[in-house]
């Protein structure tokens, strides 16, 4: 999840490679820039970091670059509520897309550090031209967080139509603390033609008539403690996934998923900002639009999962003419 972040922190660079000036020529005197990327996962010990800077590239197109433009003569590391210093370690694994770039991937790792709640952190990371870049943040309080009401199956047990979730802060916890929160809903199967890959699709909250046509409604990141899914929502989502395939019992059904990201302030920022929340944190890195890094560019966030899986009753998917993974 957090490799799939610096991936696209990388693709990113080409957006600030060069400057732009309209009333003169697409292309100013190159600076450099650099960008240090770092998303605090509170539920591993194991934590991740990506450094990188800008590059100029002959004519317009960044893309023109193939010469990775990652570091890894940087030293980072993360100091924890001003008393525990981590040093984080280069390392490098295969790529897995090599059309631009061929060699290794390369990031910056630890394996000792599992954040507690409302730890203040500060990375720093030292290039070897001197430049400093740092951040700070307090990580949410993960472990106070605890539901109230999960649905686990659907339709649901009980009175209550759709699928409702709520949770709530049980612990106690620094005063004004603001805890950020993200839910989604998913529905995954695969197609028998292909039974080996999981298809996920997200469901929406409803569906809200705008100029003629329904738009799907989402629930973005926000400091409210519960979500609701309608029926509605459930069934056209449902009926839209073999829409114009006659061969319903091509798909087969497994569960429904109910995602909650608990995000601390920045990475809620960077996520609102970037309207879109898709597969979990795997959203488009753009520097230009959010940053929080100190002498440079990027992000330095933190976050925690909770999952509960649905059991969507085998009379529900059979209605659709599909099939069940149980």
């Amino acid at each position: 999840m957090i490799k799939k972040i610096i991936v696209f922190a990388a693709l990113a660079l080409g957006i600030f490679s060069y400057a732009c000036n309209d009333s003169i020529d697409p292309k100013t005197t190159f600076q450099e820039r650099f960008t240090l990327y770092c998303i605090l996962n509170a539920d591993t010990t194991f934590q991740t970091a990506y450094i990188s800077h800008s590059y100029d590239v002959d004519g317009y197109d960044p893309l023109t670059n193939t010469t990775d433009p990652a570091l890894d003569s940087a030293a980072i590391s993360l100091n924890v509520n001003g008393k525990t210093t981590y040093n984080m370690t280069a390392t490098s694994t295969a790529r897995t897309d090599t059309s631009r770039y061929k060699t290794a991937f390369k990031y910056y790792a630890l394996n000792n550090y599992k954040p507690n709640d409302e730890d203040v952190v500060v990375i720093k990371a030292v290039l070897k031209n001197g430049k400093i870049l740092t951040s700070t943040l307090t990580t949410p309080p993960t472990s106070a967080v605890e539901f109230l009401n999960e649905d686990t199956q659907y339709p649901s047990a009980s009175t209550i139509s759709g699928l409702n979730y709520s949770w709530v802060l049980t612990n106690n916890f620094k005063l004004g603390t603001i805890v950020f929160y993200a839910p989604k809903l998913e529905l995954v199967y695969v197609k028998a033609d292909n039974p080996t890959k999981k298809i996920r699709i997200s469901v929406p909250k409803y569906f809200l008539p705008v100029n003629g046509s329904d738009q799907p409604v989402y629930q973005g990141v926000s400091t409210g403690t519960s979500v609701k899914y309608y029926d509605e929502s459930m069934d056209r989502v449902m009926a839209s996934i073999s829409e114009g395939d006659a061969n319903k019992s091509n798909y087969i059904f497994y569960y429904a998923q109910f995602t909650l990201l608990i995000l601390e302030k920045g990475l809620a920022s960077y996520v609102s900002a970037q309207d879109t929340f898709n597969d979990e944190l795997s959203v488009r890195i753009d520097a230009a639009d959010f940053s929080n890094i100190t002498n440079g560019l990027g992000l330095f966030g933190a976050y925690s999962v909770r999952k509960v899986n649905i059991k969507i009753s085998k009379n529900y998917i059979y209605s659709f003419g599909y099939k069940t993974a149980y």
